[in-house]
């Protein structure tokens, strides 16, 4: 047998197999490396997409907004898959169809406050910390206490009303036992009755035994007016018991930490209401005694009315003593209108300030247009919308003194409480100070960005803040909200000093303190919106803020995020004339590619499950991407 080529047909035999094999494995490498390449391409696509930013919402105000229509869009995209030399390459996968849109604007909530934390990550959590939190937490506990005697004084002034009407109650009963005491004297003072004399006997007549006519009785009235005298001294003692339970309470106060509201308070103590019942109760039973005796023996009746000096005895002292407690509450009633008129003249002389507030013609007519962009982007995002009216913080100017003191106090106690708990939301609102302009811009030194102050509306910050319908009014309410925080940390100051002068009455030490702390606030308002910084606190003068400042406080303060967005949006529009609603920040691309097979592709399409079928010796590849700024 001839065994020439038999090692060369063996050779052929093993070696194609394999060749075939290794022709198979490389179309399937190729796939994967292809696969891999369209999806890059496809990533810098989108990438691509998103250099055509809008450079005025850029420069502006920081912020991404694709700026390029469909064709634009479309021609950065394909950048990506142009050809990058010739010669043979062994990956090149060729681009058949690409797509690519929008999916979500500026005009979106989420995106929108995404890109204002990128920007001001850096930027504005210094300024909130140096410029306000740090100032505000150094005198937090002091604003805390200061919140809680405003409450407190008002439980304190009501057992003290307690006891003053419960005494008065009590005097009132006196009186009505004093006209009774009169009833009887008069009753027991008139004199014994005579006995009746027998009829005259006639002549010619048998005598007849006849029995004694009955003797008429003076004295029975006085009974009842002894019972209503018992049923009055009932009265009295109850009244009396009422009055020492809430002295109780008053000497209870006392020990607690704001006993000192309570300092120059007169208590009477126990002995003072058991000898005011126990003198009562004696003329009572005086009374009773030489009562029972003229009913039993009206005739030997010797008008005892002992009970009557003993009456007048107590009537006059315990009258005494109610004419003095009286003028002493009277004064310090008059001492509480003349600080209650004290806060109310500067009250007023804020509600004048407010009131002559004008704008521009001009900038009043751009408010029509701002509240139409403001519910539009308001709208797009009703999901996420917030309900309910913010507070008015005009309201603190027309309540009374107390109220407006109490108010102030706890309105600083919540801001001060609420500054330590707030983190993202204080770099929104510190990208509002910081691309917005306020009343004072311009006059403070603030760090603002470049072309605020072309801006056409000057109380940017003002509507973002408040949103009302016109520049007089969100000037009015930031003016309002200032002198309210002001007021309460002067107001607070105040009660150090005012709790050792004005002593009596709670009240009169929280109406004296804020009578001083309403004259200086005001006095701080007008240098605050001069562009001036103050002192925060009395004792730390090197600690200042200035009108904005308290501005970026109430920013934090007023936390409906999503209603303060849409009108940042709104301003955003009416500054530039650029709609949100078409400034896309977030881009999907779609891409279809295809990859020629040099190997049994009909078994390569087998085992690429991720592969589209084309025709042919073809497959497709379908990549998608997705990325926002």
């Amino acid at each position: 047998m001839n065994d020439r080529g038999s090692v060369s047909l063996y050779a052929l035999i093993v070696l194609v197999p394999i060749v075939l094999f290794l022709g198979l494995l490389f179309d399937l490498a190729r796939f994967r490396a292809a696969d891999k390449m369209a999806e890059q391409q496809t990533k810098t696509a989108v990438r691509s997409v998103l250099s055509g930013y809008d450079r005025t919402l850029r420069e502006e105000y920081g912020l991404f907004g694709l700026a390029a229509g469909e064709e634009e869009r479309l021609a950065m995209a394909g950048m990506a898959f142009a050809q990058t030399g010739g010669g043979f390459s062994a990956v090149n996968p060729r681009l058949v169809e690409l797509s690519v849109e929008p999916i979500y604007y500026l005009a979106d909530h989420r995106l929108f406050r995404r890109q204002i934390l990128e920007e001001m990550k850096v930027k504005g959590a210094v300024e909130f910390t140096r410029r306000v939190y740090d100032n505000m937490k150094r005198q937090k506990e002091d604003m805390e206490k200061a919140a809680r005697s405003a409450e407190r004084s008002e439980e304190l002034e009501k057992l003290l009303q307690d006891r003053e009407e419960a005494l008065r109650n009590a005097y009132r009963t006196v009186e009505r036992m004093d006209a009774f005491f009169r009833q009887g004297y008069a009753i027991l003072s008139a004199p014994p009755p005579l006995p009746p004399e027998p009829p005259a006997p006639v002549e010619g007549e048998i005598p007849v035994q006849v029995e004694p006519l009955p003797v008429y009785n003076p004295y029975t009235g006085a009974m009842t007016v002894f019972y209503a005298l018992q049923s009055q001294l009932d009265a009295l003692r109850e009244q009396l018991r009422q009055a020492e339970d809430a002295e109780e309470r008053i000497r209870s106060a006392m020990d607690d930490e704001d006993g000192d509201l309570l300092a120059g308070v007169s208590l009477f103590g126990h002995a003072f209401y058991n000898r005011y019942s126990l003198d009562a109760g004696y003329p009572v039973s005086l009374f009773g005694s030489a009562a029972m005796r003229a009913n039993a023996d009206p005739q030997s009746w010797t008008n005892d009315l002992s009970f009557d000096a003993e009456f007048r005895q107590f009537f006059s002292r315990i009258s005494a003593g109610e004419k003095a407690r009286r003028a002493a509450a009277e004064e310090l009633e008059k001492r509480k209108e003349q600080q209650r008129g004290e806060v109310r003249k500067q009250l007023d002389k804020v509600k004048d300030a407010l009131s002559n507030l004008a704008c521009t013609p001009e900038q009043e007519q751009l408010y029509g247009r701002l509240t139409e962009l403001y519910g539009v982007y308001l709208q797009y995002n009703t999901a996420a919308g917030g309900t309910g009216f913010p507070p008015d913080p005009a309201a603190i100017l027309h309540t009374t003194p107390e109220k407006s003191q109490k108010s102030a106090l706890l309105l600083l106690r919540d801001l001060s409480g609420m500054l330590a708990a707030i983190r993202d939301e204080a770099l929104v609102n510190e990208y509002v100070m910081l691309y917005f302009g306020n009343r004072t811009t311009g006059l403070d030194g603030q760090p603002l960005m470049k072309g605020v102050n072309r801006h056409p509306l000057k109380q940017e910050a003002e509507y973002v803040l408040y949103g009302l319908g016109s520049c007089a009014a969100n000037q009015a309410a930031a003016q309002a909200e200032l002198f309210a925080v002001r007021f309460a940390i002067r107001t607070a100051e105040a009660l150090v000093d005012v709790r050792k002068a004005a002593t009596g009455s709670p009240m009169l030490v929280l109406l004296t303190a804020a009578a001083e702390g309403a004259a200086k606030a005001y006095a701080d308002m007008e240098r605050l919106l001069d562009g001036q910084s103050v002192p925060v606190f009395r004792r730390l003068p090197n600690l200042r803020m200035g009108y904005a400042d308290y501005l970026r406080a109430f920013l934090a303060l007023h936390s409906d995020e999503t209603r303060k967005m849409a009108r940042i949006q709104a301003l955003i529009e009416l500054n530039t004339g650029i709609r949100l609603t078409e400034r896309a920040a977030y881009v999907k691309a779609v891409t279809s590619s295809e990859l020629d097979l040099y190997m049994f592709p009909a078994v390569a399409r087998r085992l690429l499950a991720d592969a589209e079928k084309g025709e042919g010796w073809s497959v497709f590849i379908m990549k998608r991407a997705e990325m926002a700024y």
